[in-house]
């Protein structure tokens, strides 16, 4: 109810508050409207592929949202292929975060072909919850070689060198600059010309 009528609210972190799929389709139902919100957190929030679906649906029309957070939830392949479908219409969302291990290569590869004409996004990043990737070598060569895309990265543990057991892989498009702050966090924007 009230975020459709919203004229305020530009942020909203909902992060860790179990609203379910249920909880993703009233939220989707209200950016279908919204025209203000711009930056969403439902990190660790049980959305399953229905939830991701219903918000996929809702940023195919939503012109105003710019960062979208779904990092901790099973969205699966199925959901990574909707928000794909939506990020091919979608001219505004520039940041999108997911679990990687949660879209495997199927959902990654419907990435790779969404990355293909969407000119908005600027930053992704499939961060990992343990240490291997789950995402094979044919789908990060392939976001790679996306139109725009810069290699996968793969931060380091400060000690060791090796990958860290919290890492994440993030894609970032040629022009951009990257910091990681931490080693679970990666910032991308593209640089003004």
């Amino acid at each position: 109810g009230a975020l459709k009528i919203n004229k305020a609210l530009a942020s909203l972190n909902l992060g860790g508050n179990s609203i379910g799929d249920d909880g993703a389709r009233e939220l989707a139902e209200a950016l279908k409207i919204n025209a203000v919100l711009t930056d969403l957190n439902l990190r660790q929030n049980s959305v399953g592929p229905e939830g991701t679906r219903e918000l996929a649906e809702a940023l195919k029309s939503n012109k105003a949202l710019a960062k979208l957070d779904l990092l901790g939830n099973s969205i699966g392949s199925e959901g990574a292929r909707e928000l794909a479908e939506a990020l091919k219409s979608n001219a505004v969302l520039t940041s999108l975060v997911l679990e990687g291990k949660s879209i495997g290569d199927e959902g990654a590869g419907a990435l790779v072909e969404a990355l293909k004409t969407n000119e908005a996004l600027t930053s992704l990043a499939l961060e990992e919850r343990f240490e291997a990737s789950s995402i094979g070598s044919e789908e990060a060569r392939a976001l790679a070689e996306a139109p725009s895309a810069a290699l996968p990265r793969r931060h380091p543990s400060p000690s060791t060198g090796a990958p860290h057991p919290t890492s994440h892989t993030a894609w970032r498009r040629r022009g951009c600059s990257s910091t990681c702050p931490s080693s679970t966090s990666t910032s991308c924007r593209r640089r003004s010309p």
